[in-house]
């Protein structure tokens, strides 16, 4: 006859060694499910099909560790001038910590081809790479009507800002590069529009404060 103590302590162990394999079941069909919504999402992004799932998909993608950096690098290779376009990647670029993201920003921001919209947008999103609770924005970086006087210290924040690290990870800190990349953007005056140097200014003194207060990343 098996003993009665020795039985309750088996069944004890059982149910708890069995809690945490229900729960790790429970979850896999949550994280099965988030993988085919990121590839559906990137396919849609992709190939713009079909057309009625496409704001859905440019909603979903910024969660998606492994598929959103290579779409969203994409997307910054082709965007226009539209405005709302270039905030939404503003905004999601900045959700994904990634080496991919982070080059596409580079090259838009060096790029003089592109427009003005385009490369300011990719450096608010470099400066949200070295501070990702820097919510400065088109507003802030516009050059004053009245002339510029003087390059002003924004320093809009927010609470906000979460970011993941996505599959290809970035080799350091990225805020010296940045603020090597502002500052040689900014110091351009004699061949950039004021438009592209002085916002380049503002997010290049922004960029020296989140240093120099330990903010920067």
């Amino acid at each position: 006859m098996p003993n009665p103590i020795r039985l309750a302590a088996l069944l004890s162990f059982g149910v708890l060694w069995a809690a945490p394999a229900d729960a790790q079941q429970s979850e896999r069909p949550a994280e099965v499910q988030h993988r085919n919504r990121c590839r559906l999402a990137a396919q849609i992004m992709q190939t713009g099909h079909p057309r009625t799932q496409y704001q859905w998909a440019r909603g979903y993608i910024s969660i998606c560790d492994a598929e959103g950096p290579e779409v969203l690098a994409v997307e910054w290779g082709r965007v226009g001038g539209d405005t709302a376009d270039i905030y939404f990647l503003i905004r999601s670029s900045a959700r994904i910590r990634d080496a991919r993201i982070y080059e596409a920003l580079r090259r838009s921001a060096m790029d003089r081809s592109r427009a003005d919209v385009v490369r300011v947008g990719a450096m608010i999103a470099l400066a949200r790479y070295v501070d990702p609770h820097n919510a400065i924005g088109f507003p802030d970086v516009r050059p004053p009507s009245g002339g510029i006087r003087r390059i002003p210290l924004v320093s809009n924040w927010t609470t906000g800002g979460g970011q993941s690290q996505g599959a290809v990870p970035l080799q350091g800190p990225a805020a010296p590069e940045v603020q090597a990349l502002l500052q040689q953007i900014a110091s351009a005056r004699a061949t950039e529009r004021p438009e592209i140097w002085y916002a380049a200014a503002v997010l290049a003194k922004r960029v020296e404060a989140d240093i120099r207060l330990g903010r920067a990343r």
